[in-house]
């Protein structure tokens, strides 16, 4: 079991100390100082000394502090550096923490988290010293948003379209049967969103499919496609690029139901958010986010012609079951081909920088940063709704459900039900054992420390008032582990003293 920690009792706008700025206590504080007094890294002074002690400074030889120096409190002075190689028992201390990771809270006040000997994976010894006396509720746990899975992806694309790819790589097609270049143009039916490439008949190979397949009642059906493929798979890669960028909100708006409101404002907030956030570090996270959740979206459907060109080929009109009838299908060769592109130059660059900079970020632990933080993190834990939401889907699809299997990957989902608990303990620990969704946003105070705007202020009305409506179906959903629903993880930013809980 978790260390049980002290509760403190404080007003709620002075709770969040991340909207009224809080001084640690003076036992804190005195404590703190006493420490690294002992160390000899401190040497205690006033912070506003007067002449006559600044003066006996000076006259024993000590350099006056400067202004800034004068100013930080015990909990602003950075540990000296360390000099030198650690020592042996340091050496195994430091090497057993990476392999079992160290955990939240230590990492984030970046202190030594020291394994517990009888329990190696549990309570570090670090939190178990600190039990009674920290604010923050969140359990020793070793997460790490690096680890975090974002994405649906394999190493490769299906081999069912073709084995030409081992990879998610670029590498261009140089055996074509034609020099004549068409150009198509593609669309998910997603608010009239759609590219166009040039496409090119291209020789098969053994192991290309020149058919699209899916399942049915009555078994594998199957509908024949031209031999046709991209022509210049970097170019195309650039149109994919910008087509994700100009496309962003035209994906939430289909998306996302307008009359879910906490739903559909936050990730309108989100898009507004990659122009005029407070920083550029801000505004890139909240932009690669998107980008992130709308190549996952296009990855969830397929594409289908819709120019007059369609090389040849006949709509499928003999299986009105199918999702694909009355349609021209994309062949498979040049559906693997976007895959790739989607993968190679969208998805896993956005997976990189998301992580990195949403853990920068965090790392930060700077007030001004807490909203983009919110609005990134809501995105994700939605991210992973659909995503489980899709592998139950398919397993249904596939006939799985039979061997009592929920989903067509069950490894998958509990990866990335990892990640959304990893950004939940993160988020709570930003934090800091206070309640914002609970705090009066029509206090102009909370939004003067906060660094939020009118607009920004609006919305967190809007959002606590949403909350305080869904209190009952939050709970519902949580209890039945109703894992596919869109607010089975973004339901637990809102709690007042969340832990973990396993869920496949």
């Amino acid at each position: 079991m978790p260390p049980r920690e002290e509760s403190i009792r404080v007003p709620v706008e002075a709770h969040w100390a991340g909207v009224i700025p809080t001084r640690p206590s003076q036992q804190q504080t005195l404590e703190k100082r006493s420490s690294q007094e002992r160390a000899g890294r401190l040497t205690i002074r006033p912070l506003h000394p007067s002449p006559e002690s600044r003066r006996s400074d000076i006259n024993r030889g000590l350099k006056p502090a400067s202004r800034d120096r004068r100013c930080n409190t015990g909990s602003e002075i950075r540990k000296a550096k360390r000099q030198g190689p650690l020592p042996p028992d340091k050496r195994i201390e430091t090497s057993h923490t990476r392999k079992a990771n160290a955990c939240v809270r230590c990492h984030m006040q970046r202190s030594r988290c020291l394994p517990n000997p009888d329990d190696p994976f549990g309570c570090c010894l670090t939190c178990s010293q600190l039990s009674r006396r920290m604010i923050t509720k969140i359990p020793c746990l070793r997460y790490k948003i690096s680890d975090s899975q974002l994405l649906d992806k394999g190493t490769h694309p299906r081999f069912s379209w073709t084995r030409r790819w081992t990879s998610m790589k670029i590498v261009e097609i140089d055996a074509w049967k034609s020099d004549e270049l068409k150009i198509i143009t593609l669309t998910q039916d997603v608010g009239g969103a759609e590219y166009s490439l040039q496409v090119r008949e291209f020789l098969p190979l053994e192991g290309d499919a020149l058919a699209r397949t899916w399942n049915s009642r009555d078994g594998t059906r199957s509908h024949p496609c031209a031999p046709y493929a991209i022509a210049d798979m970097r170019a195309m890669g650039n149109i994919l690029v910008k087509f994700v960028d100009s496309n962003i909100g035209t994906f939430i708006s289909h998306y996302i139901n307008k009359n879910d409101h906490l739903m559909y404002q936050t990730y309108e907030m989100a898009h507004r958010g990659t122009n005029k956030s407070q920083t550029m570090q801000e505004r890139s996270l909240l932009k690669a986010v998107l980008r992130l959740w709308v190549a996952s979206r296009m990855e969830s459907k397929q594409e289908r012609i819709c120019s007059k060109e369609v090389l040849g080929m006949t709509p499928q009109t003999w299986d009105p079951e199918a999702g694909n009838f009355g349609k021209y299908l994309v062949p498979p060769v040049m559906q693997a081909q976007i895959e790739i592109l989607t993968t190679s130059l969208v998805l896993l660059p956005m997976k990189q920088a998301v992580l990195k900079d949403l853990q920068h970020l965090v790392e930060k632990s700077q007030v001004r940063s807490w909203f983009t933080i919110y609005l990134c993190t809501f995105i994700l834990l939605h991210s992973c709704a659909l995503l489980t939401h899709a592998e139950a889907v398919r397993a249904a699809r596939e006939g799985l459900l039979g061997s009592n299997s929920r989903y067509h990957n069950h490894q998958l989902v509990e990866e990335f039900h990892n990640g959304a608990r990893t950004m939940l303990a993160y988020f709570h620990y930003c934090n800091k054992g206070s309640h914002p969704f609970t705090i009066d946003w029509a206090n102009q105070t909370n939004l003067t420390f906060a660094h939020l705007d009118a607009e920004q202020a609006k919305f967190m009305q809007k959002t606590k008032a949403e909350i305080e409506q869904r209190g009952d179906h939050f709970r519902y959903i949580k209890r039945n582990k109703i894992f596919e629903d869109d607010y089975y993880f973004v339901s637990q930013l809102y709690e007042l003293n969340w832990t973990p809980t396993h869920t496949v």
